[in-house]
């Protein structure tokens, strides 16, 4: 994509199999192979899942047009953090108009009640 330049990785952010750094892709496939290989004969303890589940979870309200328009405007017209380079000021340009508004939130809240 050439509106995604070439980030170099930090020293805390880079992958390590067997005590030496994936720098890489030959390294990180090899990582990968050889982890799933190792894994793919091991036994799984199903009863982990049994412990997840009994856990209580949060369960998210969904947003109003209110709630959504006072998330955005409290943030400056600089560029959102993804990959797209959206900027906030075109996201707040977009949900003046209502509908565009409506159609976001409800897909915010589709999200939330897929639990997405």
């Amino acid at each position: 994509m050439n509106w995604v330049k070439k980030q170099k990785i930090s020293a805390i952010e880079v992958i390590q199999f067997n005590k030496q750094q994936c720098i890489d892709i030959k390294d990180l496939w090899r990582a990968l192979h050889q982890t799933f290989n190792s894994a793919q004969s091991q036994q799984v303890n199903k009863s982990l899942l049994e412990k997840l589940l009994s856990k209580q979870y949060l369960l998210w309200n969904l947003f109003s047009r209110k709630e959504f328009m006072m998330a955005i405007n409290k943030y400056n017209n600089s560029f959102t953090p993804g990959l797209d380079r959206i900027s906030w000021k075109h996201l707040k340009l977009v949900i003046r108009d209502d509908k565009c508004l409506e159609n976001i939130v409800n897909l915010a809240n589709a999200y939330i009640n897929l639990e997405h």
